[in-house]
């Protein structure tokens, strides 16, 4: 006899909704959470950001042009209606960016999980799971990679991968003096022939530091990137390139910018 749907719905009560951290590991293994019967008065606010955040982990990692990665982005499917505004997701937290973190403290304070993934490696990928997941424990952001062979492997590209989903998601607070960190100072400095140019290559283990400050920055001075650049010593056109170096920041800021009526960066 099949017991198939006992019990669902008997109630007559709407579910529980899913707490930040379920619906991060939703979006790692979506296999194992089957979708909610959203009722009329579903979060819609929610859906976009769990739509929005599975645009940037598409957009993390290819090997496309700045033009493709935006253009898949804005294009995936996604379950959000078009009359919804597809604001991006807003995580404010007290004190040092977790971008900024030295990545092995970083690690400590996420959870982490094994999970069998597509990949090289031959039948052992369908064995062995050297799948990586990581959930930020404070916010629930998550991140993973499963494209290598061994866990050793895929583990430093999802700490990566989280660092960068940090970067872009989550806002801290700046201060009202000197905003500039020991690390911006060594990356934008204020004299010699680099001069209010931030230096830097997008592959460096800085960079998703340096993305969060500028990020922060530019949200305490009301997203307006002339402010931004002069409390950084630089100028906008260098936040400007240092977003694009990172697809998914500049589409966090034109989001942003967009939801208050002000001109999207090209």
């Amino acid at each position: 006899m099949s017991t198939q749907g006992a019990g669902a719905g008997e109630s007559g009560q709407a579910a529980p909704r899913p707490t930040p951290r379920a619906q991060a590991h939703a979006l790692a293994h979506p296999a194992a959470h089957p979708k909610p019967q959203l009722d009329e008065h579903d979060d819609a606010r929610a859906a976009a950001e769990a739509a929005w955040l599975a645009r940037l982990d598409a957009s993390i990692g290819t090997k496309t042009s700045a033009s493709t990665k935006l253009s898949k982005a804005m294009g995936s499917s996604s379950s959000v209606s078009p009359s919804v505004p597809l604001a991006p997701p807003v995580v404010e937290l007290p004190g040092t960016h977790p971008a900024q973190l030295d990545p092995a403290l970083l690690l400590r304070v996420c959870e982490r999980t094994h999970a069998r993934t597509g990949g090289p490696g031959g039948q052992n990928r369908n064995k062995v799971q050297t799948g990586v997941v990581l959930v930020h424990g404070a916010t629930g952001i998550a991140a993973r990679a499963g494209e290598r062979r061994s866990i050793r492997e895929n583990l430093p590209v999802a700490l990566r991968r989280l660092r960068l989903n940090l970067a872009v998601l989550v806002r801290c607070p700046v201060p009202a003096g000197e905003a500039r960190s020991e690390l911006w100072l060594r990356r934008c400095p204020e004299a010699g022939k680099n001069a209010g140019r931030i230096v830097l290559n997008v592959a460096h283990d800085d960079f998703p530091a340096m993305l969060a400050t500028s990020l922060d920055v530019l949200w305490a001075c009301n997203l307006d990137a002339g402010q931004a650049a002069a409390r950084l010593a630089c100028t906008p056109s260098q936040l400007v390139k240092l977003w694009k170096d990172h697809m998914p920041a500049l589409l966090w800021v034109n989001g942003q910018r967009e939801a208050r009526g002000m001109r999207a960066f090209l």
